[in-house]
């Protein structure tokens, strides 16, 4: 771990992506007049999170183009995707240099609703049985490996740990909680004065992904996906980065 705790000072991207699983399923080549009117209403619900659309019997993807810096690169970012699943609502809430703050970590709850609510009216017909909240976080620990966070184990055969990842799995009676740790080697893209986007090395990050969802296979109704919601937002920033902290004191 970092010589200091990690903190939200420290994140160098920040993605936030919230997975249904529905039944019966949705066939792409057979529901596709509704998926592109759903788009066109999101379009024009949340032109701040949708602006482009990929489509076809095999992929739906909806995407935003972000340039948040002046004179910054744009990023065309996945903000839905529909999966064999369900859909899964994505809010890029801190990208990569020379990306930065899009600016929805106040309003994405908000358009979570209103985007299920525009994606229920398009597709009727269709019980939620899971829902996921995916935090994924990535870390600039600068020249720091973090690999004790991994392993104690931190050598082979002469040979120096440099990369890995730990899953872990908890459950509270009603939900997963499940935490992901990976040790990662970052970089940005830096636009040239006169030339083509390079990439920049920076050094190496922690990567955690927090996955929080209900146990118990179900029909969900509305008050049961805000409550799952609430439980992720629950344990962001505080308690993660506590847990954090006091498993590498562990290793």
């Amino acid at each position: 771990m970092p010589n200091v705790p990690l903190t939200t000072d420290d994140l160098f991207q920040h993605i936030i992506k919230i997975g249904i699983d529905i039944h019966p399923s949705i066939e792409l080549d057979v529901e596709g007049t509704r998926l592109s009117i759903f788009f066109e209403e999101a379009k024009n619900a949340c032109p701040h999170l949708v602006d482009r659309i990929i489509s076809s019997d095999t992929e739906f993807v909806l995407s935003k183009t972000f340039s948040v810096k002046q004179g910054a690169a744009k990023m065309s970012v996945p903000t839905f995707a529909m999966t064999g699943r369900g859909p899964v609502f994505i809010f890029p809430i801190l990208l990569p240099p020379p990306g930065g703050d899009t600016g929805l970590e106040a309003s994405w709850e908000e358009d979570f609703t209103k985007m299920r609510q525009l994606f229920a009216h398009a597709i009727p017909g269709r019980d939620y049985i899971r829902c996921g909240l995916v935090r994924e976080l990535l870390f600039n620990t600068a020249d720091d490996r973090c690999s004790d966070c991994i392993s104690t184990l931190d050598a082979f055969a002469g040979a120096d740990l440099v990369g890995g990842n730990s899953r872990r799995v908890y459950k509270d009676g009603q939900y997963n909680n499940n935490i992901t740790i990976t040790t990662v080697e970052i970089a940005s893209k830096k636009q040239l004065a006169a030339g083509p986007t390079v990439r920049e090395d920076v050094g190496f990050g922690l990567k955690i992904d927090l996955d929080v969802n209900n146990i118990d296979l179900r029909t969900l109704n509305e008050d049961d996906v805000n409550d799952i919601i609430e439980r992720a937002n629950s344990l962001w920033p505080d308690t993660l980065l506590e847990y954090i902290e006091a498993a590498s004191k562990k290793q």
